[in-house]
């Protein structure tokens, strides 16, 4: 069975990108030209590109819409028998061709992963450095879903995610901004705190990664070298994954200007910002 191994991700990661950002952009995406695509840059043919979907379905969690659309659309009489298994399984069918909740399931199953991605449309602006008003667009239902499923974080495209985190500062009182989509600075967010004694600036950098793709120390020193450049307080690197030891020890070596916030610790704050929603609550710091 061809697999989506490391080798080919990377070969194929810009092209993931943009169908995965198309998907959750109009709830559609051509599943001919995207295997055109993928068949062009790996040379497969089409019984290996299904393989590599199923493969994706099953292990990569960030690249699960796109591979389920495609399993869903690619053959106009229907879903093909490879594919009927692994459809089953996502759908919570006990078979695809049994079950009789099979529409309903696949409904829910939709209508969940769009929810993920469109609840967080927020007004980006026309000017890359201006502040921009975030507004409170995660209702009580949506994130109880994302409370229940948090792994859903990582099927978000990394421009929705750095809105959610965005989101998150803002119901913790900082004053946010949030990058363009063509930044170049090294950083996704900048969080500022207006206390009576001093101003704080935080500069977030957001990686929606796959759970097994660690932050490495590479990206633990750039950020810190922009975090020195800017003469800001804070650097803080958010993910839906880990870090590995040595990104971990150079943050402990520089704890007053460098934090670590993995997928366990984006779940922590997103249930501070339900309290603070929708129940009593004392605003938290980033520490």
């Amino acid at each position: 069975m061809y697999r989506l191994t490391e080798k080919r991700k990377r070969e194929a990661q810009t092209v993931f990108d943009k169908y995965t950002r198309d998907l959750h952009d109009h709830r559609w995406i051509n599943t001919t030209r995207l295997e055109a695509e993928l068949r062009s840059i790996w040379d497969l043919g089409y019984q290996e590109i299904k393989d590599v979907m199923i493969d994706m379905a099953e292990h990569h969690t960030e690249l699960t819409h796109l591979s389920a659309f495609f399993m869903e659309h690619n053959n106009p009489m229907g879903v093909v028998s490879e594919f009927q298994e692994t459809l089953a399984r996502l759908y919570g069918l006990s078979g695809w061709n049994t079950d009789s909740n099979q529409e309903s399931a696949r409904k829910a199953y939709w209508e969940r992963a769009f929810a993920v991605i469109s609840g967080f449309d927020l007004d980006h602006g026309s000017d890359r450095d201006s502040i921009i008003t975030i507004t409170s667009l995660l209702d009580q239902q949506l994130l109880e879903r994302i409370l229940r499923n948090p792994t859903d974080m990582r099927s978000m495209n990394p421009r929705a995610f750095e809105e959610l985190i965005a989101e998150i500062l803002d119901g913790f009182g900082f004053g946010v901004e949030l990058s363009s989509q063509t930044r170049d600075g090294g950083r996704d967010i900048i969080a500022i705190a207006n206390h009576e004694i001093a101003k704080s600036k935080y500069l977030i950098e957001c990686k929606r990664y796959a759970e097994k793709r660690k932050i490495d120390v590479q990206v633990v020193r750039s950020l810190h070298g922009v975090v020195h450049d800017e003469r800001a307080t804070k650097g803080l690197i958010v993910t839906t994954s880990s870090f590995t030891k040595p990104a971990i020890e150079h943050i402990e070596r520089n704890e007053w200007t460098l934090e670590g916030r993995d997928f366990g610790g984006i779940c922590d704050w997103l249930k501070k910002y339900q309290q603070i929603r929708f129940g009593s609550a004392q605003s938290p710091s980033l520490k």
